[in-house]
């Protein structure tokens, strides 16, 4: 966890709370004759789907972004080698 530098807070909430929300979601899918449209139909559930893609959604781009710099640095940093040694002969 602190290697990666994530929060000890929300990693104990999802400890804990973890198994009564799949608890919860086993009892959904039971009602429901095991259809998950369940979960978008009601618009609570719908609601709180949506916040949690939403939340996710910043870092996920962050992440991408800085992949992507990554990997044109070093397409940057090798084309930058291939002109040198072009240079050489």
């Amino acid at each position: 966890m602190r290697q990666n530098d994530f929060p000890a807070a929300p990693m104990i909430l999802g400890l804990i709370l973890g198994g009564l929300m799949e608890k919860s979601m086993r009892q959904a899918l039971q009602i429901s004759g095991g259809e998950w449209s369940v979960f978008l139909t009601e618009p609570i559930s719908a609601a709180l789907i949506a916040l949690a893609v939403l939340s996710m959604a910043p870092s996920l781009v962050r992440a991408v972004r800085g992949r992507l710099a990554r990997r044109s640095a070093v397409r940057a940093a090798d084309g930058d080698a291939d002109h040198a040694e072009s240079l050489k002969n």
